[in-house]
């Protein structure tokens, strides 16, 4: 009938064609009625103009909130650097301080 028409007219418009698929529409004579789909065939008059009214589409979710902004940490606040020793057990010796780095701004722990 007149759906199956409709449907396949819009089966590849982008955007509104799956909405036509759900039957998201009113088709309209001409004196302002809404036909239905199941007096379609009762109703309709040779020569008359149907207009189809699509629904109105639902807004589109909003973007996800922007991440917040790294944290920087505390002043005065110290890095720690681990190192893992190597398999044979023998712990190598520690890396000098970062330039500029007195003996409380810097951490190194060996495990």
């Amino acid at each position: 009938g007149m759906e199956d028409l409709i449907r396949q007219a819009f089966l590849h418009v982008e955007v509104i064609g799956p909405h036509v698929a759900e039957g998201h529409y009113d088709l309209v004579g001409p004196n302002g009625e809404i036909i239905l789909p199941q007096v379609w065939e009762t109703m309709i008059e040779p020569d008359w103009v149907v207009t189809m009214h699509m629904w109105p589409m639902p807004e589109p979710p909003p973007p996800p909130p922007p991440p917040p902004p790294p944290v920087a940490p505390p002043e005065g606040a110290a890095d720690a650097v681990i190192e893992v020793p190597p398999a044979d057990g023998a712990v190598p010796p520690p890396p000098p301080p970062p330039p500029g780095a007195g003996p409380r701004e810097w951490l190194q722990i060996h495990v």
